[in-house]
């Protein structure tokens, strides 16, 4: 019953002050949306979609050796971690000093941190699944908003490829490294003896040929290994000729060391051409990729330019400034409640008590001053019809 009342109170009141609770509604939603636009900065939102295919995080040539992880969670760990260091503080800057953005910012090192650091906010990186990832910039104008995303999309893609062409460079100068440790040492072998053996010179000659040939095809003839493996090429083939035993043509590397020339030889001719051909292989993936950068990252959405801002979001602040405005007009109806009491005292003193209360009686004295009197005629005329 207590409930009960309670509800019939909040309803009389919200029909008895309805005008004016809407008043007070539409005065919170004018001073929220006024707010909203006097102090509410206005903010722009471009982005992009980039797609890192899973083909960037393979091994090539070594892969037998360091395979590529098949976990999906860890590649788009990687991923998101190969995008943040795409973004990193020199990228930052660089994107900040093109575009002039904060250029208030002088040589003190604490302004400036704080300057990149609400400069680097306004970056965010919204994983879309595996291999896509959304790039989204906030910026205080539309045209800049789009020129800081293009230009942002250009260096992370640059970013990326450059590291992944770093890492195969690295690779191979591991495999070059490890093809010189195996050759033989050219530097300070003489001239062939003459008790030398044709075939032993033969064999150096094909050695000395398949190593030039890989040489040149990461090095210009100017280079000093060239030249000195180029020098020992000539000597040996000029020995064999003075012999009349030209060398074969087939090219293949004979597996018997080397005898006989200052101790030169190579400690494993199958290792030495397994490297080789994975130095090759290395250069083929190098070249391909060098032409192909659409296998290793691709742009899936361009940057595109910003039709409106997404801040103030007006939709929302509207909202809002409703929900406000219901709260203190609900307040507003409860003071009144308080100050005027909208039910009887009596009605709530029967509620306080348990007893049914009905409601108040009507007033009925002037209908029954008039029905009275009519009773009372026709009493009269009874009587004395009875007399």
């Amino acid at each position: 019953m207590s409930q009960e009342l309670d509800i019939i109170r909040l309803g009389l009141s919200m029909k008895t002050y309805f005008k004016k609770m809407g008043i007070i509604v539409g005065l919170s939603v004018g001073l929220v949306l006024a707010g909203a636009y006097l102090l509410m900065p206005v903010k722009y939102k471009s982005s992009a979609v980039i797609t890192i295919p899973s083909r960037y995080f393979q091994q090539p040539v070594v892969e037998d050796i360091i395979p590529s992880s098949g976990d999906s969670s860890e590649n788009r760990a990687l991923r998101e971690s190969l995008l943040k260091t795409a973004l990193s503080r020199e990228a930052l800057e660089a994107i900040r000093a093109k575009f002039n953005l904060f250029p208030s910012v002088g040589n003190d090192a604490k302004e400036y941190e704080i300057v990149m650091q609400k400069f680097q906010h306004r970056f965010g990186i919204v994983s879309l699944g595996l291999t896509s990832f959304q790039i989204e910039y906030l910026g205080p104008t539309a045209e800049q908003t789009f020129e800081v995303t293009k230009e942002t999309q250009r260096v992370i893609v640059e970013k990326i490829l450059t590291l992944r062409h770093q890492k195969l460079l690295d690779l191979r100068d591991n495999l070059i490294g490890r093809i010189d440790n195996l050759s033989f040492n050219v530097k300070g072998v003489d001239v062939p003896v003459n008790t030398a053996r044709p075939e032993v010179i033969q064999s150096e000659l094909s050695q000395v040929q398949g190593f030039l040939a890989s040489l040149k095809s990461r090095f210009s003839d100017e280079h000093p290994l060239v030249k000195t493996y180029k020098s020992r090429e000539r000597l040996l083939t000029q020995w064999l000729t003075d012999k009349k035993m030209l060398p074969k043509s087939n090219g293949r590397v004979g597996k018997e060391k080397v005898e006989g020339l200052s101790g030169a030889s190579f400690a494993d001719v199958d290792r030495y051409s397994d490297l080789l051909k994975r130095l090759d292989r290395l250069n083929i993936v190098l070249e391909y990729e060098s032409k192909n950068p659409e296998s290793l990252v691709e742009v899936t959405t361009p940057a595109l330019e910003p039709l409106s801002p997404v801040s103030p979001n007006y939709s929302l602040v509207i909202l809002w400034g409703l929900l406000m405005g219901m709260f203190l007009s609900m307040i507003y109806v409860s003071m009144k409640r308080i100050s005027e009491r909208v039910v009887s005292p009596v009605a709530e003193w029967a509620v306080a008590h348990k007893i049914h209360y009905l409601g108040k009686v009507p007033d009925l004295h002037p209908q029954f001053k008039r029905n009275a009197g009519k009773v009372t005629s026709r009493m009269k005329e009874s009587s004395t019809n009875h007399k």
